[in-house]
């Protein structure tokens, strides 16, 4: 039986931690994780381009850095990196933070599909974080000179 189903490979995919809070200290947070964060933002940073003042600190770790493109892979990273890290990412949660494993695909196509596996989601429910996926469409050049 044929598979009728036609799935195109998103151009990036990455998954990410991101630990947000109004008392945030970013470098706290890296050496609590003893992790290099990929972007980092302290409550009260002026952002340029919304012209206002940041509510809250932000410390993210991405990884961007891997090409794969299957979410699962990005994930196992995250997992492997986290899980011996448990206890700590617990107290930051028990001080108020927001801790979220979060997975990011950039897709041309509305059919993109991804796989997770059962044992990597029992994994990734043992980590005190939510979990949430974004899928972002990118509009090509031709798409824009036909608007």
């Amino acid at each position: 039986m044929t598979d009728l189903r036609t799935a195109h490979k998103p151009k990036q995919v990455y998954a990410s931690l991101r630990i947000n809070g109004t008392n945030i200290e970013p470098t706290k947070i890296t050496e609590l994780l003893k992790l290099t964060p990929t972007s980092t933002q302290k409550k009260g940073d002026w952002i340029q381009i919304l012209e206002t003042e940041i509510e809250y600190g932000l410390w993210v770790f991405s990884t961007k850095h891997d090409s794969s493109l299957h979410l699962e892979h990005h994930l196992l990273l995250l997992i492997d990196l986290l899980t011996p890290k448990i206890e700590v990412l617990q107290s930051i949660k028990d001080q108020g933070n927001k801790l979220a494993i979060s997975g990011y695909a950039l897709t041309e196509y509305e059919n993109v599909e991804s796989h997770v596996s059962l044992p990597t989601l029992r994994k990734l429910s043992l980590l005190p974080c939510d979990f949430w996926i974004d899928v972002y469409f990118e509009v090509s050049d031709d798409e824009d000179e036909n608007e």
